[in-house]
């Protein structure tokens, strides 16, 4: 029996993450705040815990010994957008098994649940600025809808000429149509998007 506790305040990639994780059989719950983990933690006693650094704008890793506290075994994977080395650093420090940027494949989280602890991944190099970040959904979801503003723009509730104006700042449509793939946000974006479609029912078109 393998028990996962979701502790991330992104309700639908929670409730994604959720499901894709049920599929690959652990025994998942998931809550959206640093008071609910507190209230589930001593209930549910996980053996796994993917925990968001950012959590409603509070620090989600001094969760961190409150979780030991339950289950000194429990093996903790840190996830984050944002935020720092010095962060991710303290994060290591205080028990969790690896910190992993997003966006993140499924494949990455259960290699990351599942390794030795020994052999687990070393914190990032750097993690995404919020502009970065900020630039990976965008071209993520432009790839997704077929390269197509209009779409897009729908997709992301934004007016048209400012998704335009994003795609061209951060020079999206130049490295689309070079074919290259950058190692910073935009293939990890690709890489996310990959992993929603493998585990989401199909969309209807707009």
């Amino acid at each position: 029996m393998r028990k996962l506790l979701i502790i991330e305040d992104d309700k639908i990639y929670a409730g994604v993450l959720e499901r894709a994780m049920t599929k690959r059989g652990y025994i998942v719950e998931t809550v959206n705040d640093t008071s609910e983990a507190l209230n589930r933690l001593q209930a549910f006693s996980p053996d796994y815990t993917i925990l968001d650094m950012n959590l409603n704008g509070e620090s989600g890793i001094e969760l961190i010994p409150f979780i030991l506290q339950v289950n000194s075994a429990v093996k903790i994977i840190v996830i984050t957008s944002y935020g720092n080395l010095r962060a991710a650093a303290r994060a290591v420090r205080l028990g969790a098994a690896d910190v992993i940027a997003k966006p993140i494949s499924l494949e990455e989280i259960e290699h990351a649940l599942e390794c030795p602890r020994s052999r687990a991944v070393p914190p990032p190099d750097s993690i995404l600025s919020p502009d970065k970040a900020k630039d990976a959904h965008l071209v993520a979801f432009f790839e997704k809808y077929d390269r197509n503003v209009s779409r897009t723009a729908r997709k992301l509730a934004m007016h048209r000429r400012t998704v335009q104006r994003l795609l061209k700042k951060s020079k999206i449509i130049m490295q689309l149509a070079s074919g290259k793939e950058s190692d910073s946000a935009f293939g990890r974006a690709r890489r996310m998007f990959r992993f929603w479609s493998s585990i989401m029912p199909p969309e209807k078109k707009l």
